[in-house]
C-alpha cells in the first residue's frame, strides 16, 4: 500500500467519519490538527503538482480560509484590501448560506483555489 493510501485511510478512520457523523454537534478542531492536516495535504499535493504554491491561511468571523494555486505568476494574500469581502461575495453567490450542510466550500477565483470551512 502506498504512503498516501495509508494516510487517506488514517484520515477517514480518525477524523472524517467522526466529523460526518457528528454533523453540527462537531466540536472545534484544534489548530494543531489543522496544521498537521495542512502539512499532509501540502506534501501529497506537491507529489502530483510540482509547481503548487500554498498561501498563508486566514480566519475571519468564524470562517477559516486556505488558498493555493498552480500558476506561477500569482500574487495573492488574504490581507489585500477587499480580498475577504470579494471571497465572501463569491461564496454567497455560489453556495448561499449552507455551511451547516456543506462543511467545506471550494471556490476558484482568478487562478486561486480557495477552501473555506466554519470554525466554532
Amino acid at each position: 500500500m502506498a504512503k498516501w493510501e495509508e494516510e487517506l485511510i488514517d484520515d477517514v478512520n480518525n477524523y472524517t467519519l467522526e466529523y460526518i457523523l457528528s454533523g453540527n454537534n462537531y466540536t472545534e478542531i484544534s489548530n494543531n490538527v489543522i496544521e498537521q492536516y495542512k502539512h499532509t495535504f501540502t506534501r501529497l499535493m506537491s507529489t502530483i503538482w510540482k509547481d503548487i504554491l500554498f498561501f498563508d491561511g486566514f480566519e475571519d468571523n468564524g470562517l477559516r480560509f486556505e488558498a493555493f494555486t498552480l500558476e506561477k505568476d500569482i500574487d495573492f494574500s488574504f490581507k489585500q484590501e477587499g480580498c475577504i469581502e470579494n471571497i465572501k461575495k463569491s461564496m454567497y453567490q455560489q453556495y448561499g448560506e449552507v455551511l451547516y450542510i456543506q462543511r467545506i466550500l471550494r471556490l476558484y477565483i482568478d487562478g486561486v483555489f480557495i477552501l473555506i470551512n466554519q470554525i466554532n
